[in-house]
């Protein structure tokens, strides 16, 4: 309760507000390690660990994906995380996929805490009791498989994305994030009828169609070309021929 008084709050956002991204996965790390440690030692040690995994695969490979780590959890909370992998596959590349992996990790991670916590409280502090708790958490992050499912879909989609709107096409991120989401949608449909995640059908499929529309609007923010003024044009000089497209 001591951090979450507004005041706090307001502080750590402002400061946010003009240092550098890496800094809000800082201060969202204590944050979250501060509740964890409120509830558990147990849990803040689980958690501690998982962070420092992330953070290794993280820094490895997507180092720059800051901001998409920070997103993808922001928008699970808001319930519409299948835009986070459209948009990240217009406007990132293929590393984009360790980053996004980590953010619904950080997603999967403390809605496990959450829901573990009414047992936790009323567990002992045995030393038994202890590796209960390390256990129970353990068991119940590598035995989630609604966060495989969703961990392979949107790495799936990233990548079908990135590959299709780097096309030579007319229409290119248009065609990437229609294949996009349908193949989102078609993996996590499949990995609910064989892990049972209890997907809501009518989520994925909303959220798959608001995910087009906000590609849209990148795409109309990141560039907007007129597709009808196409232009090819050839030419020569005395050893190559040139086929150019303006």
């Amino acid at each position: 309760t001591r951090i979450d008084d507004m005041r706090i709050v307001l502080i750590a956002s402002l400061a946010c507000s003009f240092l550098p991204v890496g800094i809000i996965i800082l201060i969202a790390t204590l944050f979250s390690l501060m509740h964890m440690y409120a509830l558990s030692m147990e849990v803040a040690l689980v958690g501690l660990c998982m962070y420092l995994i992330m953070y290794l695969l993280f820094f490895r490979f997507s180092p720059k994906g800051s901001l998409v780590v920070v997103l993808t959890p922001l928008l699970f909370a808001m319930k519409i995380p299948y835009v986070i992998p459209i948009v990240a596959g217009l406007l990132c590349g293929p590393s984009s996929v360790v980053s996004v992996g980590c953010g619904v990790g950080v997603h999967y991670l403390l809605g496990t805490v959450i829901d573990s916590a009414p047992n936790i409280r009323t567990m002992g502090e045995g030393e038994g009791q202890i590796l209960e708790k390390i256990r129970m958490l353990v068991e119940s992050i590598l035995g989630n498989k609604a966060m495989l499912v969703v961990i392979v879909a949107f790495g799936i989609t990233i990548m079908v994305v990135y590959l299709i709107r780097r096309m030579p096409v007319n229409h290119s991120w248009t065609i990437a994030m229609i294949a996009g989401a349908m193949m989102n949608v078609i993996i996590l449909l499949i990995g609910d009828l064989l892990y049972d995640v209890n997907l809501s059908v009518a989520g994925v499929l909303f959220g798959s169609l608001l995910a087009l529309a906000v590609g849209k609007v990148v795409e109309f923010f990141r560039f907007c070309v007129d597709y009808g003024r196409t232009e090819r044009v050839q030419f020569e000089d005395d050893e190559y021929y040139y086929y150019v497209k303006a």
